[in-house]
C-alpha cells in the first residue's frame, strides 16, 4: 500500500501482512530488510523525511498516523500521532510542517512538526471548511496530501474528483 524513500531509506508497507520492511538504499531483487515493523492496525501510506517515517492506515477508520525515528528502527519505538483520527488516509512531512488528511472531517491538519503533533498540540493549520461541499474553502473527504516545495496538494476521494493547491502566504 505504501512507499517511501528518502535518499538513505527505502521502506515498503503491506496492509495485508501487517508490516513495514526497511531497506538501506533501494533493493535489490533478493536483498533482504534490513528493519521489519509490524504495524497490527494494517499500514497504508508512507512518506519520510532525513529524520522520520510516517505510516498512514490503511483501512484509515481504525487506524491512527504512527510515526519513527530512523535512529530508532532497531527497537522498533513506533508512536502514535494523538487524536485527529477522523480517518486519516495520508500524512505528509515537508520543510513547512507535517500534515494529516481527515477524510471523515473533510479537512487537513497541520503542525509546525511532528514533535508538536506527538506532544498533542493543537493543529497550526487547519485547511477545508469541516462540510462536504464543492466551494473554494472547502474539502470533500481528503484523501491524499503532498507538497511540492511551493504548493500543499490535497487529493479528494471519490464523488468530488478535484485537486486542490494551497500555497503558504509565508514560508519558513
Amino acid at each position: 500500500k505504501g512507499v517511501a524513500y528518502n535518499g538513505t531509506y527505502f521502506a515498503l508497507s503491506s496492509e495485508k501482512d501487517n508490516k513495514v520492511w526497511i531497506w538501506e538504499g533501494i533493493p535489490g531483487k533478493n536483498d533482504e530488510p534490513k528493519y521489519e515493523l509490524a504495524v497490527p492496525e494494517g499500514p497504508g501510506r508512507l512518506d519520510a523525511n532525513s529524520e522520520w517515517l510516517v505510516i498512514a492506515g490503511y483501512p484509515a477508520d481504525r487506524f491512527s498516523v504512527k510515526v519513527i525515528r530512523f535512529d530508532e528502527l532497531a527497537n522498533g519505538d513506533i508512536k502514535t500521532i494523538p487524536g485527529h483520527d477522523c480517518f486519516p488516509q495520508s500524512a505528509t512531512i515537508t520543510e513547512i510542517g507535517f500534515f494529516i488528511t481527515q477524510q471523515g472531517c473533510h479537512q487537513v491538519v497541520g503542525w509546525n512538526s511532528i514533535e508538536d503533533a506527538l506532544a498533542g498540540k493543537m493543529p497550526i493549520n487547519t485547511l477545508g471548511s469541516g462540510e462536504a461541499t464543492k466551494a473554494a474553502n472547502s474539502i470533500t473527504m481528503a484523501n491524499s496530501v503532498a507538497w511540492d516545495g511551493s504548493h500543499l496538494w490535497i487529493g479528494e476521494f471519490k464523488f468530488s474528483t478535484r485537486i486542490l493547491g494551497f500555497k503558504p502566504t509565508a514560508l519558513p
